[in-house]
């Protein structure tokens, strides 16, 4: 299968900054909840510089972790030891644990709207009602061929034109690498796994991705002050 995204082309769009110098951009949030093997993924989207920038924070579980690596050929272990991915307690995604977290970031950068699949979560379950009961804005997004399209190829734009940013997150590239494009005969297209069909490809991060990219991309750009880039100038009479 030929790589949808290149690695060069995602590595180029690699910025240095740390959480703490995003409070208060203007941001959205996407979330794909994991099945049994996949991965459960949060990715918050800011407005950043002349683009967006890509965010993520991922979970497994903790119990079985070495087991899950083998069969995914990749380093779970040594990615939750470096803070690129977050376990729950037991064999199975703790929702529970996975919430508090949401929460936490989502109002800690005080994000817009959290996006989740509307199949993917009841939304009238216990995670989402936590959710609203504090405070948390939710939307939802129809997963189906002909709503992914535009925010799809933004995504791939954004990359080639060097626009949207990420953090090096290892996880994130990973899943990138992992997804390939399909298109129908009308062209709509998604982003998807090569064969369906092998448990080690992971493309979580990218849904969530392209989930908040498609609801920051609906929103005002809210522009930067000049002062919060390049500071204050002095001039001497």
């Amino acid at each position: 299968a030929t790589a949808w995204i290149t690695k060069d082309s995602w590595d180029a769009c690699k910025v240095d900054v740390r959480d703490e110098e995003l409070v208060g951009l203007p941001c959205f949030a996407g979330f794909d909840l994991s099945t049994v093997r996949d991965l459960t993924a949060l990715v918050f989207c800011f407005q950043y510089k002349d683009g967006y920038l890509l965010v993520p924070r991922f979970w497994i579980p903790q119990q079985g972790i070495h087991e899950r690596a083998r069969n995914d050929k990749v380093p779970y272990a040594l990615w939750r030891d470096q803070g690129h991915l977050l376990t729950t307690t037991g064999d199975t995604i703790v929702r529970e644990e996975v919430a508090q977290r949401v929460l936490e970031d989502y109002q800690r950068f005080k994000c817009k709207e959290l996006i989740i699949d509307q199949w993917g979560l009841d939304l009238k379950g216990e995670t989402v009602q936590y959710w609203l009961k504090n405070g948390v804005n939710v939307g939802t997004f129809k997963q189906n061929m002909a709503n992914y399209k535009e925010p799809t190829l933004e995504f791939e734009r954004g990359v080639l034109q060097k626009k949207l940013y990420n953090t090096g997150n290892p996880v994130l590239a990973w899943n990138v690498a992992c997804a390939t494009l399909e298109q129908d005969s009308t062209g709509n297209c998604r982003p998807v796994k090569p064969d369906r069909l092998k448990s080690s490809r992971r493309i979580d991060g990218v849904v969530a991705s392209i989930m908040a990219l498609a609801r920051a991309k609906i929103a005002p750009e809210v522009k930067q002050s000049v002062y919060e880039t390049r500071g204050a100038l002095v001039f001497e009479f």
